[in-house]
């Protein structure tokens, strides 16, 4: 897990405010928004790889996926 900026850190105590790290990662069925995920993924990956990327605990209960 990347190290988290102390500017980020101090908003987020100060203010009680939840901050997310997401990546934005284009797939075969188009863009998506993944959460907690570190990889910078270059290009255009098939959702079913990265799926299986992805902490597969994820799946089911907290994300959307027409496959």
């Amino acid at each position: 897990m990347p190290c988290i900026s102390s500017k980020i850190l101090i908003i987020r105590d100060s203010h009680n405010f939840l901050i997310l790290r997401g990546n934005e990662i284009t797939t075969d069925k188009g863009d998506m928004l993944v959460f907690g995920f570190y990889e910078d993924i270059k290009g255009i990956i098939e959702l079913p790889v990265l799926r299986d990327k992805v902490n597969p605990r994820w799946w089911g209960n907290n994300c959307c996926s027409p496959i």
